[in-house]
């Protein structure tokens, strides 16, 4: 296999990959035959947790695509605090064929903000990059990717992570060769994804070549924890009875002794 050891020259973070390679996956929505899922590993308020996503047209892809899109406010990044920890990979396909993988680890001397990154592109020798990278998983942090060019695929872009009470933006463009089709992408984040804190459905909305399309992920409140049930009077003199025997029972030994 050969490999190209470099720097990848941009700032790289995890929702760059997820939210720029799903919106070229919005793109090859141009047939019935399409199909997008949002799965999060836990779909509770608030719950720290990993989403996969994934896109497929059997029609394919190819050429540039050009995205801007939102992030629903609320949503969060949970900075990694050990390293190599898989923050997050991307993984591009024709048909069953693995064209392209993209995967972003912590850095193992500053976790919580650097990556390592390492992309590898199957169709042409194989061809392999690694970098460290700078990212800002702070709420409203931009962070900026691009160009990262390997072999016949380029992608630049950038975003800007949401708050609490402001949605978060992205900025993005995907290159392909024509005659590279691009079926599939299978996208999964780490447990890095910490989700709203108040229930509803949130809506990730994004315009693709100046189609707006969007697609609903539900959060639901977690269940309360359970309530210690309360003492009635019969059940606190039955307590200090046991109470009282246990406490006869260890005196009696110790005079025995």
């Amino acid at each position: 296999m050969v490999k190209k050891r470099a720097k990848v020259s941009m700032a790289l973070t995890t929702m760059v990959m997820v939210i720029a390679i799903l919106c070229a996956s919005e793109a090859i929505a141009t047939s019935s035959t399409f199909s997008f899922s949002v799965t999060p590993g836990t779909s509770t308020t608030g719950a720290i947790t990993n989403y996969v996503f994934v896109a497929e047209n059997p029609a394919g892809y190819s050429d540039t695509v050009t995205m801007t899109g939102t992030i629903p406010a609320g949503y969060r990044m949970v900075p990694p605090t050990s390293g190599w920890q898989q923050v997050g990979t991307a993984e591009l396909y024709n048909g069953t064929k693995l064209i392209g993988k993209v995967t972003l680890y912590s850095n193992s001397s500053d976790p919580s903000g650097t990556v390592d990154v390492v992309a590898t592109i199957y169709f042409d020798g194989n061809s392999s990059t690694t970098g460290t990278k700078d990212v800002d998983y702070s709420p409203g942090g931009t962070t900026s990717v691009g160009p990262l060019i390997l072999d016949s695929i380029a992608l630049q872009g950038s975003i800007t992570l949401p708050t609490d009470n402001a949605p978060g933006t992205v900025n993005a463009e995907l290159s392909l060769p024509m005659w590279l089709k691009l079926t599939k992408v299978v996208i999964t984040t780490g447990d890095f994804v910490q989700n709203p804190p108040t229930e509803g459905d949130y809506s990730f909305m994004l315009s693709v070549n100046g189609e707006q399309t969007s697609e609903e992920v539900p959060i639901t409140r977690g269940a309360p924890p359970t309530a210690v049930p309360a003492l009635t009077p019969s059940g606190m003199l039955a307590l200090v009875s046991i109470l009282s025997i246990v406490i006869a029972l260890a005196t009696r030994e110790g005079r025995r002794r």
